[in-house]
């Protein structure tokens, strides 16, 4: 069993039932629950779910119990015990009963003091027994002049899984109040029911409005996500683009292996939406993966994504690395007015959140930004674009030695000169740090390559100094040729490949 640390109420006694006064506005169907998924898979998780952070605040006080019971009570302090355990996400509630009868999590203070006519809320909770066989209910009652009005989802945990309750509430008159309970049902002394992340969030319309920023401190979002651990730098290249043409996926990983002897790394790039890993798996199997794709932040906040990004991350390999990224390289998108740096991030949390109910430990959610950025000169602030250290897992970025100036570069630009910055602010994070991109064109007093396959020594022996995760060359001739066909470059990124530099 769990060690608890008992606590008890001050609270006077109040009654679990509902008063004659009180309607039921909605009364949902029971939903057996065996996990996390097989919720979502009935439709009891909506698409703008609970334990999705989307662009909100978090109405609810002590919702993840960090600070033990404060702000939370029981209906009856004689016969019903709270105590804090070990949560979904660092502490949660463990609720108890002496004798058998519906047992409450209610909140001290109605989460909502005045409620504002036509406004819609997500309510969500998770919830886990240790002894299987509990049913109980999320609910809220929004209580006025004439009475209360409950709203709520109901459960049934046959597991000792963790699983996500959420529904949407919306206030239909000004000036009420909204109470915010968890149940548990005639609940037997011998069980109990353990709750975390109960959270009460303003929906916010991704299309009309910007998403308010929350003063709440971040819980972590991928718990399930294991530690970026790996005894040396993997290097590889990016994939597709290189020959111009409209070569398969297939045809690109077996290309990229022929010219570099197996790359430990492989780049990928979808342009809208992950393609099915049926379709990307079986080519770069034993390979790192990054890999990046591009939803509109507004689509994603709307929720239309939902079921194949978690799709896509459930059917993710187990058995190698993947460093998933959300919308590499944003910070053009958001100068040019397209999305701002508060939906990016409130995109980002709603996909990480879909990422942690899939629970795959070997994917690593990865912000990509441009090396420009993280230099002074740049004017950026690259925590501008980052959801926050429970979010992200690794900091990634594209540096080149002149990325896109007309003429090229005329010189090899030192390691320091290119990595230093991303380096540094990496370290500031207290983040691991990958190179998503990187790559330099010949310069004009180099036209066999020679000079370049000592660069590009230089800078793996710099990067795996600095203990970067990966490295992906950037073996494209998109805005100018950067691809490694001379032979002095391209043994010198094999040699590095296999850890010779």
């Amino acid at each position: 069993m769990t060690q608890v640390t008992p606590h008890s109420s001050s609270v006077e006694q109040l009654e679990t039932a509902a008063s004659s006064s009180t309607t039921v506005l909605l009364k949902k169907s029971l939903v057996v629950v065996a996990s996390a998924s097989l919720l979502t898979g009935l439709g009891v998780v909506p698409q703008a779910s609970a334990a999705n952070e989307q662009a909100t605040s978090n109405l609810v006080v002590n919702g993840s119990f960090e600070s033990g019971i404060n702000a939370w009570r029981t209906n009856d302090t004689a016969t019903q015990k709270l105590g804090v355990t070990t949560g979904f996400r660092g502490q949660a509630v463990v609720l108890t009963t002496e004798t058998k009868r519906t047992a409450a999590l209610n909140d001290v203070t109605n989460t909502i003091q005045s409620t504002s006519a036509g406004k819609v809320y997500t309510v969500s909770a998770r919830v886990k027994t240790e002894t299987p066989g509990v049913y109980g209910e999320l609910r809220t009652r929004v209580v006025g002049d004439s009475g209360a009005e409950i709203v709520g989802e109901s459960f049934k945990l046959t597991d000792t899984s963790w699983a996500t309750v959420s529904y949407e509430l919306k206030t239909e008159k000004n000036g009420e109040s909204v109470d915010l309970n968890v149940l548990a049902w005639s609940m037997d002394p011998s069980k109990n029911l353990i709750i975390d992340d109960v959270s009460l969030e303003e929906k916010f319309d991704a299309g009309t409005a910007e998403p308010p920023e929350s003063n709440a401190p971040l819980l972590p979002t991928d718990k399930c996500d294991a530690p970026v651990s790996q005894e040396r730098t993997l290097f590889g290249s990016s994939l597709g683009l290189s020959l111009g043409t409209g070569e398969t996926f297939a045809q690109g990983v077996s290309r990229q292996d022929r010219n570099f002897e197996n790359i430990e790394v492989a780049r990928v790039f979808e342009p809208s939406m992950p393609v099915s890993w049926e379709k990307r798996a079986p080519y770069v199997k034993g390979k790192a993966v990054s890999i990046s794709f591009r939803p509109a932040p507004a689509e994603v906040l709307a929720g239309k994504h939902d079921a194949a990004l978690l799709d896509w991350f459930k059917n993710a390999p187990s058995d190698q690395e993947i460093y998933w990224t959300y919308y590499h390289e944003p910070e053009p998108q958001i100068d040019a007015g397209k999305f701002t740096h508060a939906t990016y991030r409130a995109a980002w949390k709603h996909i990480a959140e879909l990422a942690d109910q899939a629970c795959k430990p070997n994917m690593h959610a990865t912000l990509v930004l441009t090396g420009w950025t993280a230099n002074p000169s740049s004017k950026r602030d690259w925590r501008d674009y980052y959801a926050g250290d429970s979010v992200i897992d690794v900091l990634g970025w594209d540096p080149y030695n002149d990325a896109s100036s007309v003429e090229g570069p005329s010189a090899y630009a030192s390691p320091e000169a290119i990595f230093g910055n991303v380096v540094a602010a990496s370290k500031s994070a207290n983040k691991p740090f990958a190179i998503a991109e990187t790559g330099s064109r010949l310069i004009p007093t180099d036209p066999t390559g020679a000079q370049r396959a000592v660069w590009l020594k230089n800078v793996g022996r710099y990067l795996e100094d600095h203990g970067a995760v990966f490295v992906a060359y950037w073996d494209s001739i998109d805005k100018g040729d950067f691809r490694l066909l001379d032979d002095p470059s391209r043994k010198a990124w094999v040699n590095i490949i296999d850890g010779k530099y």
